[in-house]
This record gives C-alpha cells, sequence and structure tokens, in this order.
C-alpha cells in the first residue's frame, strides 16, 4: 500500500540544510532509490510546530510534527496512507527515520488487577 511512498522517501539523507542551528525550515533534496529527485519542504513555526511536504515519484505527502528534544517527530501522510518519521540535523545534514503507520487497536491490561476507569 505504501511501497511507493516508502520508495521516494527510503534512506533519506537530505542535503542543504538551512545553516542556522536547530531551525528546521528549509528545502531538501535526495536522490531515491529509483534514482529520481525527492523534495522536502518544512517550516518550523514559533511553537514548535513543523510543517511541509515530501514529493518524488509522482507523490506528495503532507508533513505534521513537532520539536522533540532537538529532533522533529510526526506523520507523513497522503491518500494511501502515512508514516511515521523523526528527522535530525547534524552538520549540515537533514537525516530522516521513516517507520510504516499501521492501523492496529492493542488492549492493554493493568497487571496489577487495577481497573482502567
Amino acid at each position: 500500500m505504501l511501497r511507493t511512498a516508502l520508495q521516494i522517501t527510503a534512506g533519506l539523507s537530505l542535503l542543504a540544510a538551512p545553516l542556522s542551528g536547530q531551525d528546521y525550515s528549509g528545502t531538501y533534496a535526495a536522490t531515491n532509490g529509483q534514482g529520481g529527485q525527492t523534495v522536502m519542504t518544512l517550516r518550523q513555526g514559533t511553537n514548535g510546530q513543523v510543517t511541509g511536504t515530501i514529493s518524488g515519484n509522482g507523490t506528495t505527502l503532507e508533513i505534521q510534527g513537532a520539536l522533540e528534544e532537538g529532533s522533529v517527530v510526526g506523520a507523513m501522510k497522503g491518500a494511501q496512507g502515512g508514516l511515521w518519521f523523526e528527522a535530525e540535523l547534524d552538520d549540515g545534514d537533514l537525516y530522516v527515520t521513516l517507520a510504516e503507520a499501521h492501523s492496529t487497536t492493542v488492549l492493554w491490561s493493568d497487571r496489577n488487577g487495577r481497573s482502567s476507569s
């Protein structure tokens, strides 16, 4: 289902990072697994929220995230589903780690026998 999204974003080490410390605002580009270009545009608000898009191979995903301990953590969502991500600036490069998002419900029980209500 998300193979296209995974293909455009797999192994991202995006170059041309902004020069202003931990401000993630900017446009980043990388070569994807098919030899095409993937482009990510990020906008960081003063409240620590980060929004943007990532596009490649004819697919565009919307980005919603927030600063957490110096990294950006959030979700990339498109028509076919979404991905969780974490992005970190390191010496002018943006490194992005991705995890495919699945819709799964898990019931967690209290092992001490306490009621959740």
